[in-house]
């Protein structure tokens, strides 16, 4: 059912965008660019299937490898 959902939430996502190709491209770029890096944290996280004990110790170890990368 979780892969469902989360190829419902990507097929979403690709669709076009037409509010954001409106007033300021670089403040909605800067949006997308947010709005795709929680996509994949959410992705990365259903397909770990974490416990929520486990998802409080990845997620900020995650942040810190992003904000790296």
């Amino acid at each position: 059912m979780s892969k469902i959902i989360l190829a419902v939430r990507l097929f979403l996502f690709m669709q076009p965008l037409p509010a954001l190709a409106q007033d300021k491209p670089a403040d909605n770029t800067q949006i997308l660019r947010e709005k795709i890096k929680e996509d994949q944290k959410l992705l990365i996280a259903s397909n770990m299937e974490l416990t929520e004990l486990e998802a409080k110790g990845f997620c900020p170890i995650y942040k810190d490898y992003q904000r790296d990368v």
